[in-house]
């Protein structure tokens, strides 16, 4: 489980709430509400005070109304269709040392919300998956580690080629750039 700050003195243990019911006939709002009733009572056991999940379009009303849910907050899906390579500073990255996890928290100084990324949970997640579809990068000024991103690249069965930023984190706008 990540760790949630909810303020600069205040950090509570957290979940990240995602049901996946693989057999269709299993797949309806019954069985919703009651494995959601399982998880969130063995969060509660564990001291858990905060959960974030990412309901899919289909069940979205469903986490709403059946299990209690509530906007967190809305984001837009950004998309370019001509893509063209640019020259940058960046540097690639294999794995994420405790700068990174120095970076995060110094961005994360200023916010009321958000969630702590340890470099070993930033290795976990983004380095050490079998199939690791993720490409880092690491923009440096002064020797100083400045910012970073995670990038998420995949082709579709068409050959559709796409892309998500996975993770975004600048301490100057020439980093953000």
């Amino acid at each position: 489980s990540p760790v949630v700050i909810l303020s600069s003195s205040h950090s509570s243990p957290s979940g990240f709430g995602h049901h996946l019911v693989i057999d269709p006939n299993f797949r309806d709002a019954f069985n919703f509400v009651l494995f959601s009733r399982f998880v969130f009572d063995n969060e509660l056991q564990l001291g858990t005070t905060v959960i974030i999940g990412p309901p899919n379009k289909n069940s979205y009303q469903a986490h709403k109304i059946l299990a209690g849910y509530s906007d967190f907050a809305f984001m837009d899906s950004l998309y370019k269709t001509q893509l063209q390579s640019q020259s940058h500073k960046c540097n690639y990255v294999e794995m994420f040392t405790s700068e990174y996890e120095h970076l995060v928290s110094a961005v994360s100084s200023n916010h009321v919300f958000y969630l702590h990324k340890s470099t070993e949970w930033l290795n976990w997640r983004y380095c050490q998956r079998p199939n690791n579809p993720y490409t880092i990068y690491a923009y440096y000024e002064s020797d100083k580690l400045n910012g970073f991103i995670v990038l998420k690249r995949w082709k579709e069965a068409d050959d559709y080629q796409k892309a998500h930023i996975m993770d975004l984190w600048a301490l100057t706008d020439g980093a953000a750039s």
